[in-house]
């Protein structure tokens, strides 16, 4: 166990958590303050929010994982994330926000009638549980790994630790907290990707990787199933457009 870790990481948790709930303190006024923050984020905040969900123990330890295991034919799933998250910000974003409505479900309410607000939110719910499960596994992996707890224990506390947060500190703390997590999130990966590279042998030792690691066109699973992959994650980023929009209407230009 590293200790230093093990000091870090736990005050570095229960820093974001206090500044949620300071933060996010009068976010139980009405639904909109709480789900919507007002309606008056500032826009950078609402980047600094999009960046900290896009960029999260799904990429940074999923997303590495799999780069290690199938080679740099992985990277193509980027192209469904790219695809899904553009759609959004350049067609829907906009129009959705000035039909001043708080959740897609809403909308499909408005245009198609109840029945399909249910089966909006039933699509979202399992797209979003599913999204749920990666980062309290990613969090309790971080716990058990660093700090030591059985992985078990570490479950339970990451799943104590998300409920208080959010319950407590509404979308407002959680924006503003995210907004630290990002910056932290992009420097830290421009370090350690410069680090690893120089610690890899820079370009001459890029050279001496297998071509499954270096082409994106070498296929080390099935060319379907890579297309699959990469449907699948496109459609699951349509479908939790709802965290994407409620950002959105969050902001307040």
């Amino acid at each position: 166990m590293n200790y230093l870790a093990a000091i870090i990481i736990p005050a570095y948790i229960a820093l974001m958590v206090l500044i949620m709930v300071i933060v996010g303190r009068k976010s139980s006024n009405s639904l909109k303050d709480y789900a919507l923050a007002g309606g008056g984020l500032p826009w950078f905040v609402t980047a600094g929010t999009i960046v900290a969900s896009l960029i999260g123990g799904g990429t940074m330890i999923g997303y590495v994982g799999s780069y290690y295991t199938v080679g740099m034919e992985w990277v193509w799933m980027g192209l469904g994330l790219a695809s899904a998250i553009l759609f959004i910000a350049l067609v829907t974003g906009s129009r959705i926000k000035n039909l001043n409505l708080t959740s897609v479900a809403e909308i499909f309410a408005v245009r198609y009638g109840k029945n399909a607000r249910l089966i909006a939110c039933l699509l979202i719910m399992i797209g979003d549980f599913a999204v749920f499960c990666g980062m309290i596994s990613s969090l309790a992996r971080i716990l058990s790994g660093y700090v030591g707890l059985s992985y078990n224990v570490a479950m339970i506390l990451s799943v104590v630790v998300f409920v208080i947060s959010t319950s407590l500190g509404g979308f407002k703390g959680m924006a503003y907290t995210d907004v630290i997590q990002s910056i932290l999130i992009v420097v830290g990966v421009a370090v350690v990707g410069i680090m690893a590279f120089v610690k890899a042998g820079g370009f001459s030792g890029l050279s001496t990787l297998p071509e499954n690691y270096t082409n994106p066109f070498a296929t080390n699973i099935p060319a379907m199933t890579m297309i699959g992959n990469v449907l699948a994650l496109a459609g699951m980023n349509f479908v939790s457009q709802s965290a994407i929009i409620q950002k959105v209407n969050a902001t307040r230009s």
